[in-house]
């Protein structure tokens, strides 16, 4: 009795080990006849992994990253897959996300959500086997600030702030954001060694409040953030008494606009500076002139 084919039959086979090239597959159902599909299987080389970036992510996932190397190109569905970056776990079956092949030949795939720690990635050019060569990165919780100084600066920008928090060792590149009427103004950030703080310079800015967060890794950056106000020029207009004794200490008082009480409120007298307070404007009361008596003259 023949077997009847179902309407769609597959067939399922393991492709032998072979040099590099495009062969026809071929089919017989005894061993014997087989039948040229006119169907071509191609035997590529190994992918062979360079370099990822970026090469750190945050833990909860979603970094888009980048690998480069030799023989990525000819793939029909690559895949990205993350392990364990111990040696002694690398065997264990990792996460895996969908990947694509980018215009430059770059694979490029979003990290899963990890433990923080160091990954092992490698990908699948046809969805099954993976490179024998990887590389690695690392994962990290996201950065919390906790300071910010100063707390204001002239809305020209320019004002050198400070970042405390956090995470922040962990970086590989700085950045800082600011939230400015909806529009996100990004600049490069410095860590300062041996310390747990960056440094960035704000920008141009016409909202009097901005939302400062800070990335380590110039993609993805912190949440929570902390507000940095931006203040009018200062424009003074008068200072008194204009002079005083080389010993100092003289009080001087400086009269202007945009001129309030802050914590970092100070004067400079050249290169030397000094804490300074706004105090009350008090108005001197108008002086009356005495009414004279009438007096008629006479000649």
């Amino acid at each position: 009795m023949s077997a009847s084919p179902s309407a769609s039959p597959s067939v399922c086979a393991r492709a032998f080990t072979y040099g590099t090239s495009t062969v026809y597959v071929k089919i017989s159902l005894n061993g014997q006849q087989f039948v040229d599909t006119k169907l071509n299987f191609s035997y590529v080389l190994d992918a062979e992994l360079q370099h990822v970036s970026p090469n750190m992510a945050l833990n909860t996932g979603g970094t888009l990253l980048a690998l480069n190397g030799t023989a990525l190109k000819g793939g029909e569905q690559y895949v990205c897959r993350f392990d364990a970056g111990d040696e002694e776990l690398f065997h264990l079956q990792g996460h895996t996300t969908p990947a694509t092949l980018d215009e430059w030949g770059s694979v490029i795939c979003y990290s899963p959500p990890q433990n923080p720690g160091t990954v092992a990635l490698s990908i699948a050019m046809n969805g099954q086997q993976y490179s024998s060569s990887r590389v690695f990165f690392s994962v990290y919780t996201a950065p919390v600030i906790d300071e910010l100084r100063p707390l204001l600066g002239p809305s020209g920008g320019g004002t050198h702030l400070q970042l405390r928090g956090s995470s922040f060792y962990e970086g590989v590149s700085y950045w800082c954001s600011f939230l400015l009427s909806a529009v996100t103004h990004v600049v490069q950030a410095t860590k300062v060694p041996l310390t747990d703080a960056i440094t960035c310079v704000t920008p141009a800015a016409t909202a009097l409040i901005s939302t400062v967060e800070v990335s380590l890794n110039g993609i993805q950056f912190s949440s929570g953030g902390h507000n940095f106000s931006f203040h009018a020029p200062l424009v003074a207009l008068e200072v008194s008494p204009s002079s005083g004794p080389t010993q100092g200490a003289t009080v001087v008082h400086l009269s202007g606009r945009g001129l309030f009480q802050t914590p970092g409120l100070h004067c400079k007298f050249g290169e030397l500076r000094t804490d300074a307070t706004v105090v009350e404007v008090r108005r001197l009361p108008a002086l009356r002139m005495p009414t004279l008596p009438n007096i008629r003259r006479t000649h």
